[in-house]
């Protein structure tokens, strides 16, 4: 196999690209002129309040502006819309009411095919409202539903992330007839911060139809922001006299466990109640406490398979960690270097689910800081007793749209020792960069600190103790021009040999990552294509010592995306993978230590989500190591009616190395049966060849209104053995009940 030449365009772009940010002028142009240009619906007051039905015959609506100004943002830039969208917006002291009347000329565009609970709405059409009570055109709330009253929410951080963890108690309800759909937003003020004496919010509304590709909205600065961002949105004038109440929410909860491990041939029951309490202190500013939480019924992990000698990185998926997760976000790592991953909480060594003893959370703002604070004890297992927790995050917003903080953590979920983790990141952005371009950009410096461990009872020479030539620090420079036609991002992230956060995720330390992303896009005026994307990519990593130990270029000659959203790509990669140490791969072939350097090959194709037959899949092939590798993967969804859908996965790497050959192959059942949206059944079958476990598992959910659940959740794990035969290991039924009490 060819070897890749000997040089490093990754490192010599990242040097060129952070030494002319350097000398980028910094913009200030105040918000305050931007303003003159948005535009103002003024608040209006009621005394009897609207019915929420999703019928627009209340007397209040007569009295609201009719807000009608929508303009295009896909396809065409400022065009006019194809279809009209009237929406109205009043209040009480209580809560916030918004009406949308989604008119089609005709009903075929409709697509409303998500029908259960707490399902992203995103590939329906939607409408959805943008909330900014703070005014600072940098970070707000997001509410959205579809035609069939199914419910979504989001918090938006610094005009660029979108948070869908986040997850408030509002109310939506929607009506579908001949003419198009109607819907009726009910927001409390209780669930959004907000400042006593604001009297001006920032608001927008968007709208979405999905079969003509059209993304709407009432005030935009165009496709190169985010469609959604507060930095975009007009202004919501003259509130006043609106309250939070007392501010106080009890949520119990009541789990019921029934768990038989089919190895040990013994049963365990258990019924474990907790409780939720949370208090808004200010209207800004909000504490939890939380007592005896249970983990058991949450979601399921998606199966991966491993082709590297590194983790793998699992999202978090318990509700408890999710609500308020984007205050606790540092910089923009989203993998390798995490300072805080709350995965690393209430999961034991072997992947089993440990409660908390209690716990305590402070979230919110005060005047121009963001403060995130977090303290558990997490329950004692086996192997470990009980551990406290901590994990502290403050952020001040600078400028017109940037932030610096600082993060700190405190404990170690997996090991009896101190641990503490500091770190400090300044995010730089504006959305005026050489005219109404966006720039973003952040620096970050990590330490951990960690206490030296005895030497291994099991491996009394090993020697994992600590000592004054440890490199426990990380650093990282990011920046990113995100723009339509041009997008330019690079970066330098270095993470010490030593560098071990605790309470956050590392899976390759000792390392220099450098990388650089140059994609241009262009828009056709007419045809089937409605863009072409040309990409490259370029990853360089070096050991601290300045090896090079990996090195990957991809080259993307053809992206497009269709004006009925079908995308296409083609791509080649040249790979190197220099491997100081062999490993097993699948636990089944050996991969000898050397200097590895291939090429391959791929196709990607993804039908449009709306389709009632929808596909995605693609193919890679080339050598890999010293061997070949065939990739392939693909997904069919049938979504013969709102109510039902069943989604088939499948995913195969065919390995063929001098040391031996193997196929792995990861495949998945899935269906939703929505029998209201209300009640809703999914069940699950995941398997894999290299685990060779068939997992199964059933949830039933009653979601009557936010913040309310009630779960009924079986699931059963099984082990193939060499005849082919399934062997139960363990079987779970989950009872879990929660309500909502608010004051």
């Amino acid at each position: 196999m060819s070897r890749l030449p000997d040089f490093r365009p990754t490192r010599a772009l990242c040097s060129f690209f952070f030494l002319l940010t350097l000398g980028l002028p910094v913009c200030s142009t105040a918000f305050e002129a931007y303003d003159q240009d948005q535009k103002v619906v003024p608040a209006v007051a009621t005394a009897i309040p609207p019915v929420i039905d999703g019928i627009l015959d209340d007397e209040a609506w007569k009295n609201a502006p009719l807000i009608t100004q929508f303009y295009q943002v896909e396809p065409i830039e400022f065009g006019e819309p194809t279809q009209r969208t009237e929406v109205r917006v009043l209040y009480d002291d209580k809560y916030l009411y918004i009406s949308g009347r989604l008119f089609y000329t005709d009903m075929k565009l409709l697509t409303a095919n998500i029908m259960v609970p707490k399902q992203r709405v995103f590939q329906d059409d939607r409408l959805y409202i943008m909330l900014d009570p703070f005014l600072d055109r940098r970070n707000g709330y997001l509410f959205e539903a579809n035609a069939n009253g199914i419910q979504g929410d989001a918090l938006i951080e610094n005009n660029s992330q979108r948070i869908n963890e986040w997850s408030g108690v509002w109310q939506a309800q929607t009506t579908i007839d001949d003419a198009g759909w109607s819907v009726e937003f009910r927001i409390p003020f209780a669930t959004v911060s907000f400042r006593p004496d604001g009297t001006n919010w920032g608001i927008n509304f968007l709208r979405d139809i999905k079969k003509t590709q059209e993304r709407l909205a009432w005030s935009s600065q165009g496709r190169q922001n985010v469609l959604e961002a507060p930095s975009a949105g007009g202004t919501l004038t003259g509130l006043q006299d609106i309250k939070q109440g007392l501010g106080l929410d009890l949520i119990p909860t009541i789990t019921a466990v029934s768990r038989r491990d089919s190895l040990l041939n013994q049963t365990d029951n258990s019924f474990e109640p907790s409780l939720d309490v949370t208090y808004r202190i200010t209207p800004s500013l909000t504490g939890k406490l939380t007592i005896n939480t249970d983990f058991s019924g949450t979601e399921v992990d998606d199966r991966q398979i491993n082709l590297t000698r590194f983790s793998l990185f699992f999202p978090e998926k318990r509700d408890f960690f999710l609500q308020d997760a984007g205050i606790f976000e540092f910089a923009d790592l989203r993998g390798n270097g995490r300072p805080f991953f709350s995965r690393t909480i209430g999961i034991s060594d072997d992947g089993e689910p440990l409660n908390l003893n209690y716990g305590g959370k402070l979230t919110g703002r005060i005047g121009r800081w963001n403060i995130g604070l977090l303290g558990v004890q997490q329950e004692a297992s086996a192997q470990l007793g009980s551990r406290n927790l901590f994990v502290g995050r403050v952020a001040a917003n600078v400028m017109e749209e940037s932030s610096i903080g600082a993060i700190f953590t405190n404990g170690d979920p997996q090991l009896d020792r101190d641990a503490r983790t500091f770190g400090a990141d300044f995010r730089y952005r504006t959305s005026h960069f050489l005219g109404d371009n966006i720039f973003q950009g952040e620096i970050w410096y990590q330490q951990s600190d960690n206490e030296s461990l005895p030497p291994d009872d099991d491996d009394p020479g090993a020697d994992v103790s600590t000592d004054s030539g440890t490199d426990e620090s990380a650093w990282g420079v990011h920046a990113v021009y995100p723009n339509d036609r041009h997008y330019v991002d690079f970066s330098v992230y270095r993470f010490g040999q030593d560098f071990d956060p605790a309470m956050g995720f590392v899976n390759r330390p000792g390392i220099t990552d450098y990388r650089f992303m140059y994609r241009f896009r262009q828009r056709p005026q007419g045809g089937y294509w409605q863009r072409h994307d040309q990409r490259i990519f370029s990853r360089l990593i070096d050991s601290t010592y300045n090896d090079e130990l990996s090195h990957f270029i991809e080259f993307q000659p053809w992206g497009a995306e269709s004006r009925k959203s079908d995308r296409f790509r083609t791509y080649v990669s040249l790979e190197r993978e220099v491997l100081e140490e062999g490993f097993d791969l699948f636990d089944k072939i050996f991969v000898a230590p050397g200097d590895y350097s291939y090429v391959r090959y791929g196709a990607f194709i993804q039908t449009a989500r709306f389709r009632e037959i929808s596909i995605q899949g693609g193919f890679e092939l080339g050598d890999f190591l010293n061997g070949r590798r065939t990739t392939l993967y693909g997904e069919l969804k049938w979504t013969p009616a709102p109510r039902f859908n069943i989604e088939a996965n499948y995913r195969s790497n065919d390995v063929m190395l001098p040391t031996g050959n193997f196929t792995a192959r990861v495949m998945s059942l899935r269906s939703e049966i929505a029998i209201s949206n209300r009640w809703s059944f999914i069940p699950l079958a995941q398997f894999d060849n290299v685990s060779n476990e068939l997992g199964i598992n059933l949830r039933l959910r009653w979601h009557p209104f936010r913040g309310s659940d009630l779960f009924l959740v079986w699931s059963k794990n099984m082990l193939r053995d060499m005849e082919n035969r399934f062997q139960s290991l363990y079987q779970e039924t989950v009872l879990k009940g929660t309500y909502t009490f608010r004051f």
